[in-house]
């Protein structure tokens, strides 16, 4: 609602749900099970974690948490589900996006960063991996707002 996206009738139809689950109140087993129970029972088309990055507090294992992450969109993809998953990095640095080796699993690696330009904060995307595809690894300005998501350069 904020960026002026009015999104009450996605959740009236159905279309739309969301699911705040705490990885710290639950082990990441369950969680999996719980995000896979949900996508069969509302037939979810596409799924979107924000993040994963919180998966990764509540483990210490860091090789179990890299063969979780690839269990669940291994499961998302048998079940023909798009996931996207995201990652926050503290510098938005591209040897925090491929943390753990986990990059292996993505088809598409999108790295979103924050820079300063022109007396202000601004947003930069660069496509890192595009699998099957001869893709741009030129960074490019971006914007988020009323409209959505937009390449501004």
């Amino acid at each position: 609602a904020s960026l002026g996206i009015n999104l009450s009738r996605y959740f009236e139809s159905g279309d739309l749900y969301i699911d705040h689950i705490s990885p710290i109140e639950i082990s990441i087993d369950e969680h999996i099970h719980h995000v896979l129970n949900n996508v069969m029972k509302i037939g979810a088309s596409r799924v979107i974690i924000d993040s994963i990055s919180s998966f990764e507090v509540g483990m210490t294992d860091k090789i179990k948490y890299t063969d979780h992450i690839w269990s669940l969109c291994d499961n998302l993809k048998t079940l023909g589900v798009s996931t996207l998953l995201t990652y926050e990095t503290p510098y938005g640095g591209l040897s925090e996006a491929t943390k753990h080796g986990i990059s292996y699993i993505a088809d598409n690696l999108i790295v979103l960063r924050f820079f300063e330009g022109d007396c202000a904060l601004k947003l930069q995307l660069r496509v890192i991996k595009m699998r099957g595809s001869n893709h741009s690894y030129e960074a490019a300005e971006a914007s988020i707002g009323p409209e959505g998501f937009s390449i501004t350069s």
